[in-house]
């Protein structure tokens, strides 16, 4: 009787620690699903072991080359300089309203004339108003222009902007004053054209 009973408390036993063990390895893939940073022997182990298999190298045979600082080519300023036409900064607004008025500048070609004189004289109002006096009245068409010079002017345009100056050498058979007219002609042409075309979007001009 005395060994049925022992072998029966061992079989008990085994079954117990046998359910115990089952409870933590349920308990342990528990925590592994809803806890990311549950880490169990095993893998603290081997992560252990991949961490004493790297080490940081230092030494200068780790280092890597890195070259010389090499200066970019500076870029290369133009030979020929914007030329300044007109300086809002010069007068106060009310006298070059006055100089307007008294000019009776009637468009936008008049007003840029008108101004670019301003500016040759110096920004004396009275001295603009008397050689204003002597210029001859501007041209609606631009017709006195040929086709050479229309191609210069546009291609000037192209790579010089409202450098007027700067075209102006392209175009040595007009002044500085007759492409600024011409340009406010040839800019409202492309307006209107640009319309009839039923284009919304007019082309960014240069600067």
């Amino acid at each position: 009787m005395a060994m049925i009973w022992t072998k029966q408390k061992s079989e008990t036993e085994n079954a117990e620690t046998a359910h115990h063990v089952s409870l933590v390895r349920i308990e342990e893939k528990s925590c592994k699903q809803f806890l990311p940073f549950f880490i169990d022997d095993d893998e603290e182990d081997a992560g252990s072991s991949r961490k004493k298999g790297s080490e940081i190298r230092v030494g200068n045979e780790y280092q890597c080359q890195v070259p010389d600082f090499i200066e970019s080519d500076v870029p290369k300023r133009s030979s020929s300089p914007d030329t300044l036409l007109w300086n809002p900064k010069a007068l106060p607004e009310n006298v070059v309203d006055y100089y307007l008025r008294t000019v009776g500048y009637r468009n936008a070609v008049d007003e840029e004339k008108a101004l670019w004189l301003l500016h040759q004289c110096e920004y004396n109002v009275d001295e603009a108003v008397r050689r204003h006096n002597f210029m001859p009245p501007v041209s609606r068409s631009n017709s006195s222009w040929s086709d050479c010079e229309r191609n210069c002017f546009e291609r000037g345009y192209r790579i010089y902007g409202k450098n007027f100056t700067s075209i102006q050498k392209m175009i040595r058979s007009k002044s500085a004053e007759d492409i600024i007219e011409y340009y406010y002609l040839w800019k409202n042409k492309r307006l209107k054209k640009s319309t009839m075309n039923g284009n919304s979007c007019v082309p960014k001009e240069k600067q």
